[in-house]
């Protein structure tokens, strides 16, 4: 005979058995389901990609309205939505699969003309002077008078070469911007920069609505801003290199910068904005000058400041005046408009459009000289995306590159 206590244990035994096969089971169906998850997972993402590269060939009919597509028929659904960011826009691809959402946001611009212009200086019937180290690498459109050396008390040209291109003759205007949309989403909320939290990152993604960060202080110290945010003054905006700054857009009539910043920033000014020195300005950063009703317009980089992107002085009022001023060891890599005058004694990686050059020392102020700065055409990358300025040419009309993602 068979005692209680064994029949017990054997069942004991038997239910943990079972509970021990179902949950293997269990487990099994589980990681089918966590597999085909992940297999899922990964074709949304893999589809968002290459979307994102269709619809990088789409962005002008995108700008009219939103595009949706099944790119490979698979039941993927991706939507696409352009948004203005500065001088360049947001491409933002959304791709979905049932319950299962992937975002992707893209910094993007379009390739302009290949060319190999490095200079274009409207005919004021006066020649351009080069003095000591100043070169010019690439073809320059300069005034009928030409190209010739200069004198400015113990300094003379020195070089054997001061133009390494072709030379062609300038027209008495610059050519004429044609596109120079600067701006961000319409929808935005606001709040105050007194609600910000020193040294805590705030990041504000691109599909979510523009943030204004509304500034009534002078100087702006200890935040971490980045992505879809844009800090307004109605006055002037000191930015001390305490900050981090990263894809963000700053609108104030003056901006200026503390020695030893670094960040990514595009700024909208009206009257000043001054770089003093070692500050840089990473890639794709840039100014912007071309509306407000002032006085005179003015850029100033100090000695071993840099600027990824470019800067652009346009405006057409003569009886203003518009000066960028580019001291020694400073950096341009990108491309300058300047319908003004530029004092140029550091380097320009790019192309430059300006009215006029002018020096000013200590003794007198000279004009059409460069004392030292050199433009370099043939130094800029081949997948560096410029400013757009001229688009409306059908020359210019190249498919648009993503800058970065963000």
């Amino acid at each position: 005979m068979i005692k209680a206590g064994s029949i017990a244990y054997a069942i004991l035994i038997c239910i943990v058995v079972g509970l021990f096969c179902y949950a293997l089971l269990l487990m099994s169906g589980y990681s089918r389901i966590y597999t085909r998850m992940l297999d899922t997972h990964s074709e949304v993402l893999a589809n968002n990609e290459s979307a994102q590269q269709y619809f990088l060939g789409k962005v002008d009919e995108i700008q009219e309205k939103p595009m949706t597509t099944d790119l490979f028929e698979n039941g993927i659904t991706s939507v696409a939505t352009i948004k203005p960011w500065g001088f360049y826009k947001i491409l933002l691809t959304t791709s979905y699969f049932k319950k299962d959402t992937i975002q992707r946001t893209a910094l993007i611009g379009q390739w302009q003309k290949e060319e190999d212009l490095a200079l274009y200086l409207s005919d004021a019937s006066k020649p351009l002077f080069m003095v000591e180290k100043a070169k010019i690498t690439g073809d320059a459109f300069l005034p009928k008078a030409g190209i010739k050396s200069g004198y400015i008390t113990s300094n003379a040209y020195r070089d054997t070469k001061y133009l390494v291109g072709a030379k062609r003759v300038s027209k008495a205007s610059l050519p004429k911007i044609d596109h120079m949309n600067f701006g961000y989403d319409e929808a935005v909320r606001q709040i105050q920069l007194e609600d910000l939290t020193d040294d805590v990152m705030l990041y504000n993604g691109f599909h979510k609505e523009t943030l204004i960060v509304e500034s009534d202080t002078i100087v702006l110290e200890n935040k971490r801003l980045s992505g879809n945010i844009v800090i307004k003054s109605k006055d002037s905006i000191y930015i001390k290199k305490s900050n981090i700054l990263e894809d963000i857009v700053i609108e104030s009539p003056k901006v200026a910068f503390e020695a030893g910043f670094t960040g990514t920033i595009q700024i909208l000014a009206q009257k000043v904005v001054g770089l003093e020195e070692n500050v840089v300005l990473r890639y794709p950063s840039g100014i912007l000058m071309h509306t407000g009703s002032v006085d005179k317009r003015e850029i100033i980089m100090a000695k071993n400041s840099k600027i990824l992107g470019g800067i652009v002085i346009s405006d057409d009022n003569r009886g203003l005046d518009k000066i960028i001023t580019i001291e020694e060891d400073a950096e341009v890599v990108g491309d300058i408009y300047c319908s003004g005058k530029l004092q140029l004694k550091g380097n320009v990686v790019g192309t430059v459009y300006t009215s006029n050059f002018y020096l000013r020392t200590e003794a007198s102020a000279y004009d059409n000289y460069i004392l030292n700065g050199t433009i370099d055409r043939k130094g800029l990358p081949q997948e560096f995306v410029r400013i757009p300025l001229f688009k409306k040419n059908s020359e210019y009309r190249k498919p648009y590159a993503i800058i970065k993602q963000i």
